[in-house]
């Protein structure tokens, strides 16, 4: 008897041991569960900035095109300094709107990649397959991710209200130098 616990105590040893180091600490895990949902917050933002995107590429070009063949029926005396900015802002408008889908589709890249990283890189945390310090680490990076798109979101946010704003207006004064009541007023929503 006193020979099979010899070699039983030494072997229960190195079982605990193996699970004690797989263990994860608590505030670590406390930490990337309450983390995890703010990418929630992110993917939110990106919705509402395609969702807005799509809208504004549709309409822009569109309600420029039917306005732009009538411009020549404005009188010469209407043809003011206004005028000429009007219709450079809104040349400028179409570029900007081209360069923020670029932007914004890089920013959608970087989400669509960062999401399944941190959700995989959980499961290997929470199964103890990485070190606490690295996870640290790594649980810092993450957040910088997640706090950069964040930021960039709403600058983007911003600045589509600011397209539309253009847009808005431009129409209404180019349209009121026509005499036509058509509405093409749009909103961020």
């Amino acid at each position: 008897m006193k020979l099979k616990i010899s070699w039983l105590l030494p072997a229960l040893t190195l079982v605990l041991t193996f699970f004690a180091c797989n263990e994860v600490d608590i505030k670590l895990v406390n930490q990337i569960k309450t983390f995890g949902p703010k990418w929630t917050t992110v993917g939110n933002k990106l919705n509402f900035v395609d969702r807005n995107l799509v809208q504004m590429e549709a309409r822009f070009q569109k309600d420029f095109n039917e306005v732009k063949p009538l411009l020549g029926q404005i009188s010469d005396t209407l043809k003011t300094g206004t005028y000429y900015r009007d219709i450079t802002a809104y040349e400028e408008l179409i570029t900007q709107l081209d360069s923020f889908r670029v932007n914004y589709d890089n920013q959608k890249k970087i989400y669509s990649e960062a999401v399944p990283s941190f959700n995989e890189w959980e499961k290997k945390v929470m199964d103890g397959d990485i070190a606490e310090g690295i996870a640290t680490t790594d649980l810092t990076q993450f957040k910088k991710t997640w706090g950069d798109l964040n930021a960039d979101l709403d600058s983007a946010s911003k600045e589509m209200e600011a397209m539309v704003a253009t847009h808005n207006r431009v129409l209404r004064s180019l349209t009121d130098k026509l005499g036509i009541y058509t509405n093409y007023d749009m909103e961020v929503k």
